[in-house]
């Protein structure tokens, strides 16, 4: 699973004499409400063969909120 760390963490993240574990652990935390966001989209795009800018079109999607 990809961390994403918010640019206020990145130097702490990267210093590298925070090595004890207790002391990063608390950089592991889910990112702020509304910094990601998932759109469905068509399943062409797992194919390397397609490309087009209809792979950026979204697809209708439950509302925000909701898992899918």
């Amino acid at each position: 699973m990809p961390l994403m760390l918010t640019s206020d963490r990145w130097d702490a993240w990267l210093d590298p004499s925070r090595t004890a574990a207790d002391d990063l652990l608390e950089l592991l935390a889910p990112p702020p409400a509304g910094l990601m966001r998932a759109y469905p989209v068509t399943t062409a795009v797992s194919s390397v063969r397609n490309n087009g800018p209809e792979l950026l079109k979204e697809l209708e999607g439950p509302e925000e909120g909701t898992l899918f």
